[in-house]
C-alpha cells in the first residue's frame, strides 16, 4: 500500500510558479487528487494527508486565483466531521480555516457561507465542538468587521441581486455569534 505523504509540496509549488496553463493544471489535478486521499481508511494516512493540505495552503490559493473549488472545502468539511483522531481533526481544522480565510479575502461569499453551513450542520456534542469553535473562530467580531467592513457597498448591491444573499446570510450568523 502506498501511504500518501505531506512532503509532496514541492512539486507543485515548482509546477504553479512555472506560470504557464499546462503546468498549473498538473499542479490543480495533483492537490485534488491528494486532497481527495483524506477519506483513507488508515489513521496515520488521514493525518499525513490533512499535514499535507496544511502544508500546501498557500499553493492552494495561487493555483486558484479567483474561486476554490467546490470539492475541496466540502472534502475537507466532511472529512472534519467524521474524523475522531484529535490529532488530525486539529490539523483539518486548521486547513478549513485557512479555506474560508482565502473565501473571506476574495470575496467569495457562497465559498464562504458554504463552509459556515457545513460547520453549523455538525451536531452540538462534546465530540463535534472543535467544528462549533471554528465557526466561531471564522466569523469572530473583529475579524469579521476588518474582513468584510470594505465590501459593504457590495453586500447592499447584493440586496438587489435575486438569489445572491449570501453575504446577507454570513453577516446575519456573525452578528448572532457576536451577541451570544
Amino acid at each position: 500500500m502506498v501511504r500518501p505523504r505531506c512532503g509532496t509540496a514541492p512539486y507543485p509549488r515548482q509546477l504553479a510558479e512555472a506560470g504557464a496553463d499546462a503546468p498549473r493544471r498538473e499542479a490543480r489535478n495533483i492537490v485534488l487528487n491528494y486532497a481527495r486521499r483524506i477519506e483513507h481508511a488508515e489513521a496515520s494516512a488521514r493525518r499525513f494527508v490533512a499535514a499535507g493540505l496544511n502544508e500546501l495552503s498557500p499553493i492552494i490559493e495561487s493555483l486558484w486565483p479567483n474561486q476554490l473549488p467546490e470539492d475541496l472545502s466540502r472534502g475537507a468539511m466532511k472529512a472534519l466531521d467524521a474524523e475522531k483522531s484529535p490529532e488530525t481533526a486539529a490539523l483539518l481544522a486548521a486547513f478549513v480555516e485557512s479555506l474560508g480565510r482565502i473565501a473571506v479575502n476574495r470575496g467569495d461569499y457562497s465559498g464562504f457561507e458554504t463552509i459556515l453551513t457545513g460547520l453549523e450542520r455538525a451536531p452540538h456534542d462534546k465530540e463535534h465542538d472543535h467544528m462549533s469553535a471554528l465557526a466561531h473562530r471564522l466569523v469572530a467580531q473583529d475579524r469579521w468587521l476588518c474582513s468584510w467592513m470594505p465590501l459593504l457597498p457590495t453586500a447592499l448591491w447584493i440586496l438587489s441581486c435575486p438569489g445572491c444573499c449570501s453575504a446577507i446570510r454570513a453577516a446575519a450568523r456573525s452578528h448572532d455569534s457576536a451577541s451570544d
